[in-house]
């Protein structure tokens, strides 16, 4: 697990981006993607000239004043979004601007539809359906905040990265031993984006005190960021600032609720005791066959990079325990290291999924040889 930033600093960040954030709808004919290079003057040698340092690509939108630069997820959604195959999208973006931004421009305005520009801190983050929800990070918080003071809980690890917010969080008081001196602590996982990069969902988790490694385990809540289509109020003409109206408004009070409820309600012994028993059965599954052929199967299934594979299976010898406990440890160990927060959560994911594979798959797995 890494650590990430102080619960302090995330709500500062998150307050700091709700009045940097800003939402229009417009129709994708009314939508212009420019080239733009960062350059830098180049000295010596007998030279003074400008160097391309960096180019990317910037949105116009009819109606709106300044221009949006895109972010790594905007080149990402609008390659999607127009059908340009991604080794073709990241080759033109390298070395040909121009060709990459009459090709959007194709296809944006030749298949026209209603879609949202997310933009914060001037920059196109997202370009999402007409009938994304906005169930937005300052309103989550809001919600269970509350709750998790209220349970005393610890933050174990907490971070906002440009696609997802994750709060990760256990209780001392619920916690349990899956094997003697081997105790986890039970906790929850709340993960949320802003730009349709997942739904917000509410994971359980279990904390493993020896390693700080953390398991995440299934979605208890999962909303998926879809509702009501937007009206076509005057669009088509030029783009307008989305604001959610009264009805959105009450749907997402009731949402955000209910979401405050079951929070509350998975924070419980019952829920603890349950996931420890997983845990403890887990460690009973042996691995029988030729570790390293156990790993390399464990690497198709759960798509880990070859870099991944040996890492697994040098955690695994180096913990000494060969059951599909060590095997899930073996993997989130690699959380700690990772190349980002995201794929450190993800690989916490992964871990749980040795742990829950059904007897029969399990049996595959721990016999490869």
């Amino acid at each position: 697990m890494q650590t990430g930033i102080s619960l302090q600093a995330l709500a500062a960040e998150i307050e700091r981006q709700e009045t940097a954030k800003r939402d229009f709808v417009a129709d994708t004919r009314k939508m212009i993607v420019s080239p733009i290079e960062a350059r830098e003057r180049q000295l010596g040698a007998g030279k003074d000239e400008d160097r391309v340092v960096s180019q990317n690509l910037v949105l116009d939108l009819d109606g709106v004043e300044g221009r949006f630069p895109f972010t790594t997820t905007m080149h990402e959604q609008v390659a999607t979004k127009t059908g340009i195959p991604r080794p073709y999208y990241d080759r033109m973006r390298e070395h040909a601007g121009d060709l990459l931004a009459t090709n959007i421009n194709h296809w944006l305005h030749r298949q026209p539809e209603q879609r949202m520009v997310r933009t914060l801190d001037a920059r196109a983050r997202a370009l999402v359906s007409d009938k994304f929800r906005p169930l937005d990070h300052p309103e989550m918080l809001r919600a269970v905040l509350p709750v998790l003071r209220e349970a005393d809980v610890v933050v174990r690890s907490s971070q906002v990265t440009e696609r997802r917010l994750y709060l990760q969080v256990t209780s001392r008081r619920l916690e349990g031993e899956v094997r003697r001196g081997d105790v986890v602590q039970f906790g929850l996982v709340i993960a949320n984006s802003e730009i349709g990069m997942g739904a917000l969902s509410v994971s359980e988790m279990m904390y493993r005190l020896v390693c700080l490694n953390g398991v995440i385990l299934g979605s208890a809540v999962r909303k998926s960021h879809v509702g009501r289509k937007i009206a076509d109020d005057g669009l088509g003409h030029e783009a307008v600032e989305f604001y959610a109206d009264e009805t959105r408004k009450a749907d997402d009070r009731a949402f955000f609720l209910k979401l405050r409820d079951t929070v509350k309600g998975l924070l419980s012994d019952a829920r603890l005791q349950a996931q420890l028993e997983k845990l403890r059965g887990a460690a009973e599954r042996r691995i029988t066959g030729d570790p390293v052929k156990v790993v390399e199967v464990t690497q198709k299934r759960l798509s880990l990079t070859d870099g991944e594979r040996g890492d697994v299976l040098r955690h695994l010898i180096e913990g000494g325990d060969l059951s599909a406990w060590g095997l899930a440890n073996a993997v989130t160990r690699l959380a700690h290291d990772a190349s980002d927060y995201d794929r450190s959560v993800e690989l916490e994911r992964l871990g749980a999924r040795v742990i829950e594979l059904p007897q029969t798959e399990w049996r595959q797995l721990a016999e490869a040889a």
